[in-house]
Order: structure tokens, then sequence, then C-alpha cells
């Protein structure tokens, strides 16, 4: 038998029978039977991964909940896997359980996270060692699990893409959510720039002192960034795409080295 993330017992393919003797480990998964809602997903049984060549296998401890799990779910991510079933999750932290062949920077009873596509809401992932990282003793592991995807793909905006720099102004859409928090934090340690957050109205209290100036999406935003910045902005990050975010993003007066960025 199985339970889905309600607590309804169901029975699946991939369930064993109660009265069979299992002869290996066997770990629980959250594994999504069919994009839509949580009713396709469910909580079963299935035998401990075996290890390809260079990747690790890691006792879960933490998970990490993310956006794009939601928008994978849904069936609405870029790249989803090909077909259901799969193990949902792109993040998680513990401890090394096992390594394979060709692995040498890693060793049994190591603290790490991991960012294994698609299979880290388990009780024992295997991950390719290249998206596996050291955890430093002082830093908790509900930490690690939480802030890793965020924040690596705020740190790539932030300093790979845009290259912001003090002085700059940067018109940040969904400015309150986890990625586009990160982006405040790691501005705030370059100093002296301006970000323009787009939100809803109801996060305003949340993360107005992170902000420069609030936005709600709601309303005309490119008038009311207009306003604010009547010399346009040098960086837009945008993870909104579409209609929504051309029509809400200005057109600074010089184009040369003014960045858009969506993600």
């Amino acid at each position: 038998m199985s339970q889905n993330v309600e607590g309804k017992t169901t029975q699946n393919k991939d369930d064993k029978p109660e009265t069979e003797k299992e002869d290996k480990k066997e770990i629980r998964a959250a594994v999504l039977h069919s994009f839509g809602g949580l009713k396709g997903v469910k909580i079963v049984k299935r035998n401990i991964p075996v290890l390809a060549d260079k990747e690790i296998l890691i006792n879960v401890k933490l998970c990490g909940v993310n956006f794009h799990d939601v928008i994978t779910r849904l069936g609405l991510c870029d790249a989803p896997p090909i077909k259901t079933p799969f193990i949902l999750g792109s993040e998680c932290a513990g401890v090394v359980e096992g390594v394979a062949e060709g692995v040498a920077e890693f060793q049994v009873g190591d603290r790490v996270v991991a960012l294994p596509d698609a299979r880290a809401w388990a009780d024992v992932v295997p991950a390719a060692s290249k998206y596996v990282y050291l955890v430093p003793e002082t830093m908790p592991l509900q930490e690690a699990a939480a802030i890793t995807l965020t924040y690596s793909i705020a740190y790539m905006l932030v300093h790979n893409i845009a290259n912001v720099r003090p002085g700059n102004i940067i018109l940040l859409y969904s400015a309150g959510g986890a990625v586009g928090q990160a982006i405040c934090s790691l501005v705030k340690a370059i100093g002296d720039v301006t970000v323009v957050g787009v939100a809803s109205k109801g996060k305003q209290e949340q993360i107005k002192n992170s902000l420069t100036h609030f936005v709600d999406r709601t309303s005309d935003i490119s008038a009311e960034v207009k306003k604010l910045c009547p010399g346009g902005v040098d960086v837009v990050l945008d993870c909104v795409g579409g209609a929504e975010g051309r029509e809400g993003s200005i057109r600074p007066p010089q184009a040369y080295g003014k960045i858009r960025a969506v993600w």
C-alpha cells in the first residue's frame, strides 16, 4: 500500500505486498504519477538506488521545496522529466552514505547539500558528485537545504549575468519570492544599489526593508517605474516573462550597458 500527500491509502504498481519478505533495504520517495494537483503525488517504497560512476549516495535529512517543484508537478516546467512517474524534488541536504568509483572529494559521513535533478524527495538519494557540496560545520542542514538553489540562481543573475555594480538601478519582478529576496540580499552586500521591487500588495510589509522602492504588481508598472526612475534602469531581472514582463518594463534612453535577464 502507499500513502498520498492527503493521507489516503491507495494501491499502485510500485507497492510491494506486505507479506513479501524484503531482501533489500527499501526507501520512501515522493513520486509524481500524473501532472496536476497533489492527488498525483504518492509516497511509495522503492529499492535503495544503485550508484553510477562518480555518484554519491546521500542519506537525506531535509529537502528544499521551491517554486520550481510546484511548476514541475503541474507540468508547466520548460524541461520536466520526459514522463511520469518520477521522484520529485530538486534540492536536499544530508549525510554521505556511500561513494562510487571516481569520487575522491567526498567520504562517508560528510555533511552535504545536493541538487539532484527530479529525485531529491526520498530517504536516500543518488547525486552526481559535481552537483554535491560540502556543508560547513557551522551551518545547520536546515539552512543548507533552504538556500542552495535560490541563492545559486540569484548569484548567477547578480554577478555572472547582470554584473551589478554600485550605483546601478535594478527593476526586480517577483521581489517577494525566494529568488527575489536572495537577489536583494546579494545586492545589499554590493552596496549603493537601488532596487525597485515589483510584488503583490500583500507582501509589501514583509519585504519593504529589502527594497528601495515598492511597486504593486497590479498597478501600471511602467508608469510607476518612470516616476521613480525617470532616467531608466540599468538592469531588469524578470522571472515573469511574457506580456506582463514586456509591458511592465521601461525602455531606458540608452541601450548601451543595459541588461534584461529572464529566468
